[in-house]
């Protein structure tokens, strides 16, 4: 079986983002099952071609103009997408997000195509250019949306509800949570000192800002108490200026690295504004660490009992926080158990699940 994931992965190797987490995870979760997989990276910039290997997955990048991408319905993307598909001619494609990737592999197959949905690329947009700029690019933003989820032959959703993160209901939906990968399970705890993690990055639907607003409140009552925020670029850093005390801001770290960090933390802080199924969040579950996160989104589907939820504004987000730092060995104890639910996100049993829809979709293509 040839298996073709197309979707956003640095050429440097370092996951950016929680899809191309996954995408990694996944992609090499395969590989240890016996599948041939190959990586098809649309990648902003030009034009031509680059082929390597994305840790052990052979990888194809393709260079697309991002300019206007969104009033175009990311043509670009698409045609260098599928240019690279007609040339690989896998037995499956699978498209990592809803937009471009997902249509491209729409484009290529309606009966042999998988688009595996991760965010909600609405609610994205709004935080993005907020009320004024939202509003005008909604009608296309649904329109595009829409064709790729009704155009593939089979949606892999993270969350169980399509209503999370998807403007149509697709005509074939099956949940698959994101893969966490092993070494978030086969870390052994570490000793929390006082350090409250986050790893959103700097974008405003991640509500950094919010946390940063909260701080404050935090520290007042736990002095010792740090604040480490990670995924940053030096530009989003800068726009937040002076930070409250007992806060660092951090670029991009990889995956080793924020295993060493979680078993370190007090508690792993989701501030944002809208979420569809966290990967942060499966990743603590999987180490036992603390987990405070917004009820928003499929967060609390996902979270499952598992994590403290709050409402997304500074003083539930502090409220929270306070919760776990009041009393650490209770959260502890709590977070400890959160491992048990997170074996279903063990990267061979999502694996697993997803050659399950592919042998589904080729048995019924030959016939």
């Amino acid at each position: 079986m040839r298996i073709c994931l197309v979707g956003s992965a640095s050429i440097d190797g370092i996951p950016k983002n929680g899809v191309e987490e996954s995408t990694w995870v996944l992609a090499h979760a395969l590989l240890e099952e016996g599948v041939e997989v190959n990586l098809i990276a649309p990648t902003p910039g030009g034009a031509g071609k680059a082929h390597g290997t994305w840790g052990e997955v052979p990888a194809t990048w393709v260079g697309f103009q991002e300019r206007l991408s969104l009033p175009t319905a990311f043509s670009s993307l698409r045609r260098a997408a599928l240019s690279a598909l007609e040339h690989a001619r896998p037995d499956i494609a699978q498209g990592q997000g809803i937009l471009g990737c997902g249509n491209a592999v729409a484009d290529w197959s309606s009966t042999r195509s998988v688009i595996a949905a991760h965010g909600n690329p609405l609610m994205d947009h709004r935080y993005h250019y907020g009320r004024f700029g939202y509003l005008p690019r909604t009608m296309l933003l649904r329109s595009v949306a829409s064709r790729s989820v009704l155009g593939a032959r089979v949606v892999v959703n993270v969350t169980r509800s399509w209503t999370v993160n998807m403007p149509v209901e697709p005509r074939d939906l099956r949940h698959i949570p994101n893969p966490v990968a092993s070494a978030f399970f086969d870390d052994p705890p570490g000793q929390p000192a006082s350090m409250v993690l986050y790893l959103g990055g700097g974008r405003s639907i991640k509500g950094l800002d919010l946390l940063l607003d909260a701080w404050p409140e935090v520290t007042a009552r736990h002095p010792d108490a740090r604040l480490h925020a990670y995924g940053l670029a030096d530009a989003e850093a800068r726009e937040y200026g002076e930070l409250p005390a007992g806060c660092e801001l951090h670029g991009h770290i990889d995956t080793n690295a924020v295993v060493r960090l979680m078993r370190d933390s007090l508690a792993v802080v989701v501030p944002s504004r809208y979420e569809v199924a966290p990967i942060v969040v499966a990743e603590a579950m999987a180490s036992g660490v603390p987990v405070v996160a917004t009820a928003v989104g499929g967060t609390p589907e996902l979270a499952a009992g598992n994590a403290i939820l709050v409402e997304p504004e500074a003083r539930s987000i502090a409220a929270g926080l306070m919760q776990v730092l009041d009393d650490p060995v209770g959260a502890a104890r709590v977070a400890s158990a959160s491992r048990l639910a997170a074996e279903a996100f063990r990267p061979k049993t999502v694996a697993q699940a997803h050659i399950a829809v592919y042998e589904d979709i080729l048995a019924h293509a030959c016939h």
